[in-house]
């Protein structure tokens, strides 16, 4: 709002539209070039920021509450609903606290992996928000977001979310699970690290996809997204510096150290990373899975956004 930007600044998916004037294209760097990500997230031919981390969505569960209600990791849509009912219908009739599924609707935004990537893992089209914009009838029956909208209700109202969904925030609900008060939560890998943090052991902490598909005769999706975006300002006294420093982050001489550092999967095709064994289960379910490359909405989609 005072119109002074840093020489280097960070952006969601989302937000890279909203400051595009303000960017220098990157799509010359080296950084660039070995980044995984980048050239999907380009507006206009142009690569605004390079993202730090490859982001990917689990949902994470105890394997042994499962197995002693007897039930496996779903890989569909109804078996969810069906597993998740069990489990409250099991750990919940000793314990009235009880969440099948832990959510944290208090913070609104801990439902993301549901009410945001939902639509976008229906059929698979990552660009499902831009695409929305282009049309009259974004919420018509039939529709991405239609199909996914009725499947969370149907889910959130079943009773699976234990008596308070709406009065507990997502790090009580993170303890909570972690404390086996709840056997599913969905967060991004960065839910590893606060569980973790929070549990006496994670020797029983497993991680599936969520399951969106209405069948198992349809591809398997998972979300994965770009975060973090570097990138350099037009504002910047010194654009060749500033650029300079984003190519050492991206380089042997920092990006390794930093990405075995943090729970994320690397962005960086020169510098990979192997997944935490707890994390890698997912892959292991789901080897034919497809990756959905999720973007969070262009220009068309939040000016339409801004006027709600």
């Amino acid at each position: 709002s005072a119109n002074q930007l840093p020489d280097v600044m960070f952006n969601k998916p989302f937000t890279l539209s909203r400051f595009q004037d303000y960017l220098l294209d990157l799509s010359g760097t080296e950084a660039c070039k070995n980044n995984t990500l980048a050239q999907g997230y380009a507006l206009n031919g142009k690569v605004l920021g390079i993202p730090m981390t490859a982001g990917y969505e689990y949902v994470f569960y105890w394997k042994d509450m499962f197995q002693e209600a007897g039930v496996e990791v779903p890989t569909t849509w109804e078996e969810l609903k069906e597993v998740s009912k069990k489990l409250q219908e099991h750990f919940g009739a000793n314990d009235p606290d009880f969440m099948a599924i832990a959510l944290g609707a208090k913070d609104e935004w801990p439902t993301y992996p549901y009410m945001e990537f939902m639509p976008a893992l229906v059929s698979g089209n990552g660009q499902n928000w831009n695409d929305m914009a282009k049309t009259d009838s974004p919420f018509a029956e039939g529709t991405d977001i239609n199909k996914a909208y009725h499947r969370v209700y149907d889910l959130f109202t079943s009773g699976v979310l234990g008596k308070d969904p709406l009065g507990l925030s997502k790090d009580q609900v993170t303890n909570l699970f972690a404390q086996k008060k709840a056997a599913i939560t969905a967060l991004g890998d960065w839910g590893l690290q606060d569980i973790a943090g929070a549990a006496d052991s994670t020797d029983q902490l497993g991680t599936f996809y969520l399951p969106v598909r209405e069948s198992a005769s349809e591809p398997f999706r998972y979300i994965v997204q770009g975060d973090s975006f570097m990138g350099v300002t037009t504002h910047s006294k010194n654009p060749e510096l500033a650029t300079a420093f984003v190519e050492w982050f991206y380089s042997d001489a920092w990006y390794p150290g930093y990405i075995n550092y943090v729970s994320s999967a690397s962005s960086m095709s020169n510098f990979p990373k192997d997944k935490d064994p707890i994390l890698a289960e997912a892959d292991k379910a789901q080897p034919d899975g497809e990756m959905v490359m999720y973007d969070g909405g262009g220009d068309d989609f939040t000016a339409i956004q801004n006027l709600v």
